[in-house]
Protein backbone atom coordinates (compact mmCIF):
# COMPACT_ATOMS: atom_id res chain seq x y z
CA UNK A 1 0.00 0.00 0.00
CA UNK A 2 2.97 2.49 0.80
CA UNK A 3 4.65 1.60 -2.81
CA UNK A 4 1.06 2.28 -4.34
CA UNK A 5 0.50 5.44 -2.40
CA UNK A 6 4.04 6.95 -3.41
CA UNK A 7 2.97 6.23 -6.97
CA UNK A 8 0.35 7.83 -6.93
CA UNK A 9 1.56 10.63 -5.42
CA UNK A 10 4.06 11.22 -8.24
CA UNK A 11 2.22 9.53 -11.00
CA UNK A 12 0.82 13.50 -12.01
CA UNK A 13 4.00 14.95 -12.33
CA UNK A 14 5.45 11.98 -14.21
CA UNK A 15 2.21 12.31 -16.90
CA UNK A 16 3.69 16.00 -16.86
CA UNK A 17 7.33 15.32 -17.15
CA UNK A 18 8.28 17.18 -14.60
CA UNK A 19 11.57 14.56 -13.18
CA UNK A 20 12.66 17.14 -10.96
CA UNK A 21 9.48 17.76 -8.77
CA UNK A 22 9.38 13.60 -9.31
CA UNK A 23 12.38 13.71 -7.38
CA UNK A 24 11.73 16.19 -4.53
CA UNK A 25 8.58 14.31 -3.73
CA UNK A 26 10.75 10.89 -3.33
CA UNK A 27 13.49 12.64 -1.39
CA UNK A 28 11.18 14.10 0.98
CA UNK A 29 8.98 10.73 1.39
CA UNK A 30 12.15 8.75 1.68
CA UNK A 31 12.93 10.94 4.75
CA UNK A 32 10.75 8.80 6.91
CA UNK A 33 12.45 6.91 9.47
CA UNK A 34 11.50 3.33 8.14
CA UNK A 35 11.92 3.99 4.39
CA UNK A 36 15.57 3.13 3.44
CA UNK A 37 15.19 4.46 -0.06
CA UNK A 38 12.68 4.78 -3.01
CA UNK A 39 13.96 4.17 -6.11
CA UNK A 40 12.62 4.26 -9.72
CA UNK A 41 13.41 2.13 -12.74
CA UNK A 42 13.21 1.88 -16.37
CA UNK A 43 13.22 -1.21 -18.22
CA UNK A 44 16.56 -1.69 -18.56
CA UNK A 45 17.30 -1.84 -14.44
CA UNK A 46 18.82 1.38 -14.41
CA UNK A 47 17.71 3.82 -11.65
CA UNK A 48 16.29 6.75 -13.02
CA UNK A 49 15.13 8.35 -9.71
CA UNK A 50 16.32 7.64 -6.17
CA UNK A 51 15.15 9.35 -2.52
CA UNK A 52 19.49 8.43 -2.50
CA UNK A 53 20.75 10.76 -5.22
CA UNK A 54 23.78 9.02 -5.48
CA UNK A 55 22.50 5.82 -6.49
CA UNK A 56 20.73 7.38 -9.84
CA UNK A 57 22.26 6.08 -12.37
CA UNK A 58 22.72 2.93 -11.12
CA UNK A 59 22.01 -0.61 -12.87
CA UNK A 60 20.56 -3.21 -11.16
CA UNK A 61 20.56 -6.88 -12.73
CA UNK A 62 17.61 -8.44 -12.89
CA UNK A 63 18.52 -11.72 -10.95
CA UNK A 64 19.54 -8.94 -8.25
CA UNK A 65 17.51 -9.76 -4.76
CA UNK A 66 13.70 -8.71 -5.62
CA UNK A 67 13.80 -8.99 -9.08
CA UNK A 68 13.28 -12.64 -9.50
CA UNK A 69 9.62 -12.37 -9.11
CA UNK A 70 9.29 -10.27 -12.06
CA UNK A 71 11.90 -11.11 -14.28
CA UNK A 72 11.91 -15.34 -14.62
CA UNK A 73 13.55 -16.37 -17.45
CA UNK A 74 11.64 -16.92 -20.46
CA UNK A 75 8.51 -14.58 -19.13
CA UNK A 76 7.39 -11.54 -19.67
CA UNK A 77 7.13 -9.57 -16.46
CA UNK A 78 3.85 -8.86 -15.41
CA UNK A 79 1.89 -5.85 -15.14
CA UNK A 80 1.44 -6.31 -11.47
CA UNK A 81 2.02 -8.58 -8.94
CA UNK A 82 0.04 -10.36 -6.31
CA UNK A 83 0.39 -8.53 -2.41
CA UNK A 84 2.09 -11.89 -1.25
CA UNK A 85 4.95 -11.24 -4.24
CA UNK A 86 5.25 -7.68 -4.75
CA UNK A 87 6.81 -8.04 -1.03
CA UNK A 88 10.32 -9.55 -0.19
CA UNK A 89 13.10 -9.61 2.15
CA UNK A 90 15.82 -9.12 1.08
CA UNK A 91 19.96 -8.69 2.86
CA UNK A 92 21.49 -5.71 2.63
CA UNK A 93 25.40 -4.19 3.82
CA UNK A 94 26.31 -5.90 6.87
CA UNK A 95 23.74 -7.83 8.61
CA UNK A 96 21.28 -5.40 7.96
CA UNK A 97 17.56 -6.63 6.41
CA UNK A 98 15.34 -4.59 4.13
CA UNK A 99 12.00 -5.25 2.68
CA UNK A 100 11.51 -4.97 -0.95
CA UNK A 101 8.29 -3.85 -1.65
CA UNK A 102 7.97 -3.60 -5.87
CA UNK A 103 5.55 -1.83 -7.97
CA UNK A 104 5.05 -2.10 -11.76
CA UNK A 105 4.71 1.40 -13.56
CA UNK A 106 2.75 0.51 -16.44
CA UNK A 107 2.40 2.82 -19.22
CA UNK A 108 -0.92 4.88 -19.94
CA UNK A 109 -2.88 6.42 -22.42
CA UNK A 110 -2.22 10.06 -21.01
CA UNK A 111 1.38 9.97 -21.28
CA UNK A 112 1.47 8.77 -25.47
CA UNK A 113 3.92 11.66 -26.08
CA UNK A 114 6.37 10.30 -24.07
CA UNK A 115 6.11 6.65 -24.82
CA UNK A 116 5.51 4.58 -27.28
CA UNK A 117 2.09 2.92 -26.97
CA UNK A 118 3.47 -0.65 -27.86
CA UNK A 119 4.81 -0.27 -24.34
CA UNK A 120 3.49 -2.34 -21.30
CA UNK A 121 5.66 -1.49 -18.72
CA UNK A 122 8.26 1.82 -18.13
CA UNK A 123 9.52 0.42 -15.37
CA UNK A 124 9.25 -0.07 -11.58
CA UNK A 125 9.03 2.00 -8.53
CA UNK A 126 10.82 0.12 -5.64
CA UNK A 127 10.57 1.02 -1.80
CA UNK A 128 13.04 -0.42 0.68
CA UNK A 129 11.71 -0.85 4.56
CA UNK A 130 14.21 -1.54 7.29
CA UNK A 131 12.89 -4.67 8.92
CA UNK A 132 15.80 -4.42 11.50
CA UNK A 133 13.27 -1.34 12.81
CA UNK A 134 10.13 -3.88 12.12
CA UNK A 135 12.28 -6.65 14.24
CA UNK A 136 12.99 -3.97 17.14
CA UNK A 137 9.64 -3.13 17.06
CA UNK A 138 8.53 -6.36 17.11
CA UNK A 139 10.43 -7.18 20.39
CA UNK A 140 9.43 -4.29 22.07
CA UNK A 141 5.91 -5.42 21.44
CA UNK A 142 6.88 -8.63 22.67
CA UNK A 143 8.98 -7.09 25.94
CA UNK A 144 5.27 -4.83 26.24
CA UNK A 145 3.46 -8.12 25.88
CA UNK A 146 5.47 -10.05 28.73
CA UNK A 147 5.04 -6.72 31.25
CA UNK A 148 1.30 -6.79 30.58
CA UNK A 149 0.66 -10.50 30.83
CA UNK A 150 2.78 -10.68 34.00
CA UNK A 151 0.66 -7.60 35.02
CA UNK A 152 -2.19 -9.32 34.33
CA UNK A 153 -1.53 -12.73 36.28
CA UNK A 154 -0.29 -10.47 39.37
CA UNK A 155 -4.15 -8.92 39.23
CA UNK A 156 -5.61 -12.15 39.03
CA UNK A 157 -3.63 -13.46 41.54
CA UNK A 158 -4.43 -10.63 44.13
CA UNK A 159 -7.97 -10.47 43.12
CA UNK A 160 -8.35 -14.51 43.96
CA UNK A 161 -6.03 -13.96 47.26
CA UNK A 162 -8.41 -11.08 48.64
CA UNK A 163 -11.64 -12.79 47.22
CA UNK A 164 -10.43 -16.21 49.05
CA UNK A 165 -9.86 -13.93 52.86
CA UNK A 166 -13.25 -12.54 52.10
CA UNK A 167 -15.44 -15.15 50.98
CA UNK A 168 -13.56 -17.96 52.71
CA UNK A 169 -10.89 -17.07 55.18
CA UNK A 170 -12.92 -15.01 57.27
CA UNK A 171 -16.41 -16.69 57.44
CA UNK A 172 -14.30 -20.17 58.47
CA UNK A 173 -13.15 -17.82 61.55
CA UNK A 174 -15.85 -16.91 62.14
CA UNK A 175 -17.48 -20.48 62.04
CA UNK A 176 -14.35 -21.63 64.04
CA UNK A 177 -15.40 -19.40 66.54
CA UNK A 178 -18.47 -19.77 67.38
CA UNK A 179 -18.29 -23.77 67.63
CA UNK A 180 -15.23 -22.85 70.21
CA UNK A 181 -17.98 -20.64 71.99
CA UNK A 182 -20.67 -23.55 72.32
CA UNK A 183 -17.92 -25.79 73.87
CA UNK A 184 -17.12 -23.52 76.20
CA UNK A 185 -20.74 -22.96 77.49
CA UNK A 186 -22.34 -20.86 75.17
CA UNK A 187 -25.38 -22.35 73.96
CA UNK A 188 -26.52 -20.11 71.72
CA UNK A 189 -23.55 -18.77 69.42
CA UNK A 190 -24.95 -16.42 66.43
CA UNK A 191 -22.97 -16.07 63.16
CA UNK A 192 -23.01 -13.07 61.23
CA UNK A 193 -22.27 -14.60 57.13
CA UNK A 194 -24.09 -13.00 54.25
CA UNK A 195 -22.40 -15.37 51.89
CA UNK A 196 -24.93 -17.38 49.98
CA UNK A 197 -22.52 -20.39 49.21
CA UNK A 198 -21.49 -23.54 50.90
CA UNK A 199 -20.06 -21.78 53.55
CA UNK A 200 -23.34 -18.99 54.19
CA UNK A 201 -25.78 -22.27 54.17
CA UNK A 202 -23.71 -24.38 56.63
CA UNK A 203 -23.43 -20.91 59.09
CA UNK A 204 -27.38 -20.63 58.67
CA UNK A 205 -27.64 -24.39 59.31
CA UNK A 206 -25.63 -24.17 62.51
CA UNK A 207 -27.04 -21.13 63.39
CA UNK A 208 -30.48 -22.85 63.26
CA UNK A 209 -29.11 -25.89 65.47
CA UNK A 210 -27.87 -23.56 67.92
CA UNK A 211 -31.23 -21.59 68.24
CA UNK A 212 -32.71 -25.53 68.67
CA UNK A 213 -30.64 -26.22 71.46
CA UNK A 214 -31.09 -23.05 73.25
CA UNK A 215 -34.72 -23.94 72.86
CA UNK A 216 -34.19 -26.72 74.04
CA UNK A 217 -31.88 -26.19 77.46
CA UNK A 218 -34.98 -23.70 77.85
CA UNK A 219 -37.51 -25.97 78.00
CA UNK A 220 -35.74 -28.73 80.11
CA UNK A 221 -34.82 -25.25 82.40
CA UNK A 222 -38.77 -24.46 82.46
CA UNK A 223 -39.31 -28.46 82.79
CA UNK A 224 -36.70 -29.02 85.76
CA UNK A 225 -38.17 -25.70 87.58
CA UNK A 226 -41.70 -26.94 87.02
CA UNK A 227 -40.35 -29.94 88.79
CA UNK A 228 -39.07 -28.52 91.28
CA UNK A 229 -42.12 -26.53 92.05
CA UNK A 230 -43.98 -29.62 92.41
CA UNK A 231 -41.57 -31.26 94.54
CA UNK A 232 -41.52 -28.54 97.05
CA UNK A 233 -45.68 -28.58 96.78
CA UNK A 234 -45.76 -32.47 97.15
CA UNK A 235 -43.44 -32.20 100.27
CA UNK A 236 -45.24 -29.24 101.97
CA UNK A 237 -48.40 -30.76 101.70
CA UNK A 238 -46.60 -34.25 103.22
CA UNK A 239 -45.51 -32.04 106.03
CA UNK A 240 -49.18 -30.66 106.81
CA UNK A 241 -50.67 -34.32 106.52
CA UNK A 242 -47.75 -35.92 109.09
CA UNK A 243 -48.62 -32.61 111.25
CA UNK A 244 -52.05 -32.68 111.32
CA UNK A 245 -52.04 -37.22 112.03
CA UNK A 246 -49.10 -36.37 115.00
CA UNK A 247 -52.04 -34.06 116.34
CA UNK A 248 -54.31 -36.72 116.27
CA UNK A 249 -52.48 -39.58 117.79
CA UNK A 250 -51.72 -36.83 120.22
CA UNK A 251 -55.31 -36.16 120.67
CA UNK A 252 -56.06 -40.25 120.97
CA UNK A 253 -53.70 -41.21 123.49
CA UNK A 254 -55.06 -38.09 125.99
Amino acid sequence: RNAEMIKNSVRYHMLANKPADTQRIIETIGQQKDIEEIRVFNKEGVVKLSSLRSHIGAKVDATAQGCTHCHKPGTRPPLSLPPEQAAQLVSAAGSKKLIAVMETIPNEPACPSCHRPSKRILGNLQVLFSFNRIEDQLASGKRLIVILVALLIATISLVQALFTHVEISIPTRKLIAAIRAMAAGNPSPRIDIPQTGEIGEMARRFSHMAGKLQEARLKDLQWTDELTRRVATATADITAANKRLSVANKAKSR
